[in-house]
């Protein structure tokens, strides 16, 4: 029982290329061999499909940012970052004040927190590289001693 249903899915297997080859008349074996086969085709096409939903907007995926500046300034987005920072160096702010007590520059936590690793792991997928915590230590750290400079001036 179990040699008739491997012969059957074999068959099943076999049977759509051979109505292909079937259907196809007056073509030699090398230009046969140059067919895409379907399956090729349907992923193919799958892979556009998913292309084309990536980049393009659906119902309801509208944005909210033409309400945010309705005066045209665009300057919101750098107060918004400079707010990210100010959370993100709370956070942090022990291990900041710790590393300027003990003389630490950001070239010594970049080498500590192995971001370069990082860096090179993640290449130029930014959005992975900026999810690693001591990829965004070391960021804010840098922006951190910038603003302990900028305050002593």
């Amino acid at each position: 029982a179990t040699d008739e249903v491997f012969v059957l899915a074999v068959a099943a297997t076999f049977l759509p290329s051979y109505d292909i080859v079937s259907a196809v008349t007056g073509v030699g074996h090398f230009q046969l061999s140059k067919m895409a086969s379907p399956v090729l085709i349907q992923t193919i096409d799958a892979a556009d499909t998913n292309r084309f939903l990536r980049s393009h907007k659906t119902v309801g995926d509208e944005s909210d940012d033409q309400y945010d500046d309705l005066d045209g300034d665009k300057s919101g987005s750098a107060d918004d970052e400079e707010i990210t920072f100010d959370v993100k160096i709370a956070k942090w702010r022990n291990y900041f004040e710790v590393w300027v007590k003990n003389g630490l520059t950001a070239d010594d936590i970049y080498r500590d927190l192995r971001v370069g690793y990082y860096m090179t792991k993640y290449g130029r997928n930014l959005g992975k590289l900026s999810q690693r915590e001591e990829y965004q230590k070391w960021v804010t750290f840098k922006v951190y001693l910038e603003q302990l400079k900028n305050a002593n001036k």
